[in-house]
């Protein structure tokens, strides 16, 4: 949550589809993580929709961010899903459509 919360304008490439993400996290090395994102599915729209009256694309406290995330599984009474959760499940789908996609698939 914090990294998409500190996610900036001028990493965001337009034209690749793409954003820097920097400093993030890894156990072994606090600074310096930059890795290029590339913004699959409508991640790109919804980033391009924001307004653009900060330096920041979402410039929300990641606390409540985190907060509001999970007051919607507990008003459906969802046990047990996190945030991670999520990428794991994007990952899982953007291999199958790989997958899927790929003329090497039966």
């Amino acid at each position: 949550m914090g990294e998409v919360c500190k996610l900036k304008w001028e990493n965001l490439n337009k034209e690749h589809k793409t954003i820097i993400v920097r400093d993030r996290k890894d156990p072994r090395k606090k600074e310096g993580n930059h890795m290029i994102a590339p913004l699959l599915g409508e991640s790109f729209n919804l980033a391009i929709k924001q307004p653009n009256n900060s330096h920041l694309i979402f410039p929300y406290n990641p606390r409540s961010v985190s907060s509001g995330f999970q007051r919607v599984p507990n008003d459906l009474e969802i046990k047990d899903l996190r945030y991670h959760d999520l990428r794991r499940e994007g990952a899982n789908r953007l291999l199958l459509k790989r997958r899927c996609n790929s003329s090497n698939w039966p």
